[in-house]
């Protein structure tokens, strides 16, 4: 069998053929491809008769699950699609381009939307995070490549096509020097992303924030006594009810911010601080939802914390031990998901999971 007779090129991507079989009724030879720049395996057919290559496994091979990440190096963030209804799973490390599934709140798999045919697309980002822009249906994610390269990516989830957002070649609108942990917020009142970072070239955190119709950064100063409260690890979520950013870190300790100016909270400290904390949006009842140390669930109402765990929050906590892409709320549904890394490998490929929590404990008095 050699495709260089008839002038045809080997399967892309393909090299070393694993399995052969003989489809008589067609007059075929199918084969199997390890294809390890492609994730996998790819499914070809050679026809004797015209003797040409054709593709038999789609341009993509469907992934059911995001991969493990647990190797070091690799970086996730979710987001909820509301005008499409699915949460959107990114994930990258040193070595992979960035990669965007699907999953719509009720299916066993995740889905791929990439395009057979796909334009430009993110290589691989340090220390990703991403952000729904629900004014204009689309997601962006933010990320830093070969340490002083900040990249930021714009995700149509209807077309499974990326727009890059940094535009390096202007310094008037180049991404802020960011080299570290971050996360981001899309602030609907004022129609910006508020990006919670540590710079590459100092110690301290800084608050840089986007305008979609513009594509300019601007920086914004972060007074001495917010800076004394944050810490590695914090999350920033917009509060739709209250018009402001509310910045959670390990303790846990908030900051809040409005586009003009903060406020600092009392927050009582806990007998034993949490290390960890991821946050999210409830809209049914207006408050932001704190997950800490991967086991309570407190809401946030701009004055009081309230530990709101039910009991049934038990088994997910005990089963995603290490929450990896963070706390997602399925507006569709009513749903809280938690993805991490589940105590027990249950798929064949994957020990991520998912957590779903259908109900909202008591509300507060």
């Amino acid at each position: 069998m050699d495709a260089s007779a008839a002038g045809t090129p080997t399967p892309a991507g393909a090299n070393v053929p694993s399995k052969v079989s003989y489809d008589e009724s067609r007059g075929r030879v199918v084969v199997w491809f390890s294809a390890p720049t492609l994730g996998g395996a790819e499914l070809w057919a050679w026809t004797v008769a015209t003797r040409t290559w054709a593709r038999l496994s789609p341009a993509r091979w469907p992934t059911l699950w995001p991969a493990a990440d647990d190797e070091a190096g690799a970086y996730e963030s979710a987001v909820y699609d509301a005008g499409r209804g699915r949460l959107v799973w990114f994930s990258s490390d040193s070595d992979i381009d960035v990669e965007a599934l699907e999953w719509d709140g009720q299916s066993p798999t995740f889905s791929d939307p990439r395009p057979p045919t796909v334009g430009a697309w993110p290589s691989h980002l340090y220390d990703i995070s991403a952000v729904y822009d629900r004014d204009d249906a689309r997601s962006y994610v933010f990320g830093v490549r070969d340490q002083r390269d900040p990249q930021l990516w714009e995700w149509h989830g209807d077309t499974g096509s990326w727009v890059d957002r940094t535009n390096a070649d202007d310094p008037t609108r180049a991404a802020p020097d960011v080299g570290g942990t971050s996360s981001m917020a899309y602030d609907a009142r004022r129609g910006r992303l508020v990006l919670w970072a540590h710079p590459f070239s100092t110690t301290t955190f800084v608050v840089s924030e986007w305008d979609p119709a513009t594509g300019l950064w601007e920086q914004r100063d972060v007074p001495a006594n917010v800076l004394a409260r944050a810490k590695e690890g914090g999350v920033a979520v917009y509060d739709e009810a209250r018009g402001r950013v509310v910045l959670v870190w390990p303790g846990p300790a908030i900051a809040e911010w409005d586009g003009a100016s903060w406020t600092l909270p009392t927050v009582p400290t806990p007998a034993t601080p949490v290390a960890t904390v991821l946050a999210t949006y409830d809209p049914r009842r207006g408050r932001v939802v704190v997950l800490e140390g991967g086991a309570k669930l407190a809401s946030w109402d701009g004055q009081h914390l309230v530990d709101e765990t039910p009991a049934s929050f038990a088994a997910v906590a005990a089963d995603i031990q290490t929450p990896a892409a963070g706390l997602v709320y399925d507006w569709t549904r009513g749903n809280l998901v938690l993805m991490g890394e589940r105590a027990a490998n249950l798929l064949p490929n994957s020990a991520l999971g998912l957590g779903v929590w259908t109900g909202s404990a008591t509300p507060p008095p």
